[in-house]
């Protein structure tokens, strides 16, 4: 073969080329919208409200019990053993507590106070096992000083000397005796 008909062969093969180029790029232009066009609008989203879930109830837990009750003022006797007291302040509340371990029958009480002395009394009815005792506060913030007990022959008498204006409620458990003592006074500092 000749170098001219090569030539020639290569020329043939490239107007193909050239043809098959045109052609293709004439349907696309042909095919496409030239035309200025707007973005696609976006896609109308319909939001729909849920309704409100239902209020979930409230369980309010009902307010427990006390782990005590509250003893009645009056004369009926009870029977036992008495434990020591334990004395308590509470400087947040203003109040003092006495704690009485107790064993046996509770019975009723009574209290009263005197004024002139700063004293407030107790006195659990019944025929109840107790040793005397004359015991001091030794802080001395608590208004309470000192606390003595005693047997009267059908109660036992607690006198809380010190400046309250008596027993608020006495209240107990099933092996303790708790009198609350409230509205303290204001004392004057003891050296």
């Amino acid at each position: 073969m000749s170098t001219k008909r090569l030539q020639r062969i290569m020329l043939q093969i490239l107007l193909v080329w050239c043809t098959l180029f045109l052609v293709l790029a004439i349907t696309t232009v042909q095919g496409l919208d030239w035309s200025p066009q707007l973005p696609a609008p976006a896609p109308v989203l319909v939001v729909q409200e849920s309704p409100a879930p239902a209020p979930v109830p409230i369980h309010e837990a009902a307010p427990p019990t006390p782990a005590f009750q509250l003893l009645a003022q009056g004369k009926k006797a009870g029977h036992g053993s008495l434990g020591t007291p334990v004395i308590a302040w509470d400087k947040n509340r203003a109040e003092v507590t006495v704690t009485v371990p107790w064993s046996g029958s509770l019975g009723e009480y009574s209290a009263f106070h005197f004024d002139k002395v700063q004293a407030s009394v107790f006195d659990l009815h019944g025929q109840w096992q107790m040793k005397a005792a004359n015991m001091t506060v030794r802080d001395k913030s608590c208004p309470i000083r000192l606390v003595q007990t005693g047997q009267h022959g059908t109660f036992v008498r607690f006198s809380l000397v010190g400046a309250c204006t008596g027993v608020q409620e006495v209240r107990y458990t099933t092996d303790s005796l708790i009198l609350v003592l409230g509205s303290v006074q204001q004392t004057r500092s003891r050296h």
